[in-house]
């Protein structure tokens, strides 16, 4: 909550120094944009895919503890 206030604040605090702009944003825009989030989308999938095995590696326990968690539980 505290970081929300004091964001809100930061926002406040910027807005009262610039002046208006008058712009527009190029109709290519959203489609730059949509571009950005789907190639990042594919970007982070791929490298789920080429280090999926060493992510599981690091969240699996190793073998041994499991075996010895299985006979300490029977």
């Amino acid at each position: 909550m505290k970081y929300i206030s004091e964001l809100l604040l930061a926002m406040l605090f910027f807005t009262g120094f610039f002046s208006p702009v008058y712009s527009y944003i190029d109709m290519g825009t959203g489609s730059y944009v949509l571009q950005i989030i789907l190639a990042s989308f594919f970007g982070v999938l791929y490298a789920v895919k080429i280090y999926w095995k060493k992510i599981l590696l690091v969240l699996r326990k190793p073998k041994r503890q499991r075996v010895r968690s299985e006979f300490q539980n029977d």
